[in-house]
């Protein structure tokens, strides 16, 4: 066909610099020469155990059609099969062959299209999730908006029970509350690492009415005790408003380190007793999953001027318990 016939080749391989995977290309300078190759050269290119089929390329549009009704300047070679004499699956592994090999002759012959266009295109066709009339965001969110501010506050009724005793129990729960009925506390919930394990100083109580939460934080909010540790009661409070709660303040809260292991919430409330009745709200001890104490905690107060006051008379009277002096710190 002349030496200049042949334009360019290209193969169809999953790495570049891989091995061919059974289909290529070859364009032609004109479709003439194409039509000479698919039809004069069909036959006879034989490599390693494949004979080569050689056919003319067909617009994706046109195909189906025959090929002489729209030449091409393109020259498929591909579709290679396997000789008879190779084994008794010799024929399966041709039509696999073929299958892939159309698979991947139209995937070259396509337009690309980038990721962005077919996240568009999809957006277009699946319609939103939940979206009807009323689907589109701005409504989805004033419809959001409007549920939220009709909504009752939540955990209302319940209670939160802190620094809690690794022995504590349900019954010492339903003891401490018995005056407020039999039926006030609906259900109480332990944090616990496995169903059965020991409790990791929190819990909570929920009750049947608000008012009965409301009674337990305030008429029974002292008292008590199981082991070595003062649980603390509070309201549970949503998480919408805990967020203007003192403790996100860093400077209401002090670091308490270098504790020695026997140290309670006790020595804390004792430690901090001339400062009010009120000036300590939490006391939060860091333990390992296992319950271990680690050695520190933190201390909320009620206003960030008690927490500096708190720091400054620890320096002339510091915290000590059974020898050991503890480091105490506005929270960073």
């Amino acid at each position: 066909l002349g030496p200049k016939a042949i334009t360019k080749i290209m193969w169809h391989r999953k790495t570049e610099g891989g091995p061919v995977l059974g289909l290529g290309f070859v364009r032609f300078a004109t479709k003439e020469l194409a039509l000479r190759a698919a039809t004069e050269f069909k036959r006879g290119l034989q490599v390693g155990k494949r004979q080569v089929v050689i056919e003319l390329n067909t617009p994706v549009r046109e195909r189906g059609k025959a090929c002489s009704e729209d030449p091409a300047g393109e020259v498929v070679v591909g579709k290679a099969h396997r000789d008879k004499d190779l084994g008794p699956d010799a024929e399966k592994k041709a039509k696999e062959e073929t299958k892939t090999n159309k698979k991947a002759k139209e995937e070259m012959a396509a337009p690309e299209t980038s990721s962005k266009e077919k996240k568009k295109k999809r957006k277009e066709v699946e319609p939103q999730a939940g979206a009807g009339e009323d689907g589109s965001p701005e409504k989805k969110k004033r419809k959001r908006e409007e549920t939220t501010a009709t909504e009752p506050p939540t955990n209302k009724a319940e209670v939160i029970l802190r620094n809690c005793d690794r022995i504590i129990t349900d019954e010492h729960v339903r003891e401490h509350f018995a005056d407020l009925g039999p039926k006030a506390i609906t259900r109480i919930m332990w944090h616990r690492r496995t169903r059965d394990g020991p409790v990791l100083g929190l819990g909570f109580v929920r009750f049947a009415t608000q008012e009965l939460a409301l009674r337990a934080v305030t008429e029974f909010k002292d008292g008590l005790q199981v082991g070595q540790r003062r649980v603390v009661i509070e309201l549970a409070t949503p998480d919408r408003e805990r967020r203007k709660s003192c403790s996100e303040d860093p400077a209401c809260e002090v670091f308490v380190g270098n504790a020695h292991w026997d140290m309670t919430d006790e020595d804390i409330y004792t430690h901090f007793a001339d400062l009010g009745p009120d000036a300590v709200k939490r006391i939060r001890w860091s333990t390992l999953p296992n319950g271990t104490f680690r050695g520190f905690g933190f201390v909320e107060f009620k206003d960030r001027a008690t927490a500096e006051r708190a720091v400054q008379d620890s320096e002339s009277a510091p915290l000590v318990k059974n020898g050991r002096k503890c480091n105490l710190e506005i929270r960073q």
